[in-house]
C-alpha cells in the first residue's frame, strides 16, 4: 500500500479495530456529506446517503487494496451510493425551505461579532452556493472534490474515471462559470 496513514487505518479497520474506522469516518464525513448534498440537493437525502456510504465502506474495507488513496476509494463508494439513491427515488420536485438552493454547505468560521459583517458574509456564502448550484452536475462534482475535498487532479481523475486533462479543463470552465455568475 502506497498511501501511509490512511492505508494503515484501512488495514486496522479491516482487522476489526472500531477506533480505526471511526477515525476514517471523522476524517471524511464532512467531505462525503458535502458531495452528497451537492448532488442530491436535499439535506435529509445527503445525510442518508452519507450514512450509506460509510456503511458500504465499512462492509468493504477489507477489499481496499491501497492502489489509490483511501479518500478516492471512499468518494467512489459515495458516488455509487448517490447513483443508487437516485435510481431508487422517484423524481420529485420539492419546494425549497427558504427560497434558496440547498447546495453545498460552506462552514461559517468567521467569529466576528459585527452583525453587518455577518450579514455580508452570509450573503456572499449564499451567492457562492447559488453559483455552485447553477453548475451542471459534472462541473459541480469536480468543484466539490477539488475545493472542498482537497483532492489532487489525479485523485479526481481516478475517482471519476476521467483523464487528468479533462479534469483540469472542466475545473477551469466551472471556475469561470462561477466567476461569471458572481459578477
Amino acid at each position: 500500500m502506497k498511501y501511509g496513514g490512511d492505508a494503515l487505518l484501512a488495514r486496522r479497520a479491516a482487522k476489526g479495530d472500531p477506533a480505526a474506522f471511526e477515525e476514517i469516518v471523522d476524517k471524511y464525513q464532512k467531505m462525503i456529506y458535502n458531495l452528497c448534498l451537492s448532488k442530491l440537493q436535499s439535506r435529509e437525502d445527503a445525510l442518508d446517503v452519507s450514512q450509506d456510504t460509510f456503511l458500504c465502506a465499512y462492509r468493504a474495507i477489507g477489499s481496499f487494496r491501497g492502489e489509490s488513496k483511501l479518500s478516492s476509494w471512499i468518494y467512489r463508494i459515495c458516488l455509487n451510493c448517490i447513483t443508487d439513491h437516485q435510481r431508487k427515488k422517484a423524481p420529485v420536485i420539492s419546494a425549497e425551505k427558504d427560497g434558496e438552493g440547498m447546495g453545498l454547505e460552506i462552514p461559517d468560521t468567521d467569529e466576528a461579532s459585527d452583525p453587518q459583517k455577518n450579514l455580508e458574509k452570509r450573503e456572499r456564502i449564499r451567492a457562492v452556493r447559488r453559483a455552485i448550484d447553477a453548475l451542471p452536475d459534472e462541473s459541480r462534482q469536480i468543484i466539490v472534490l477539488r475545493e472542498y475535498g482537497n483532492l489532487s487532479y489525479q485523485e479526481i481523475a481516478d475517482t471519476l474515471g476521467l483523464d487528468v486533462g479533462t479534469v483540469k479543463s472542466r475545473l477551469n470552465r466551472a471556475r469561470e462559470k462561477i466567476k461569471n455568475i458572481l459578477q
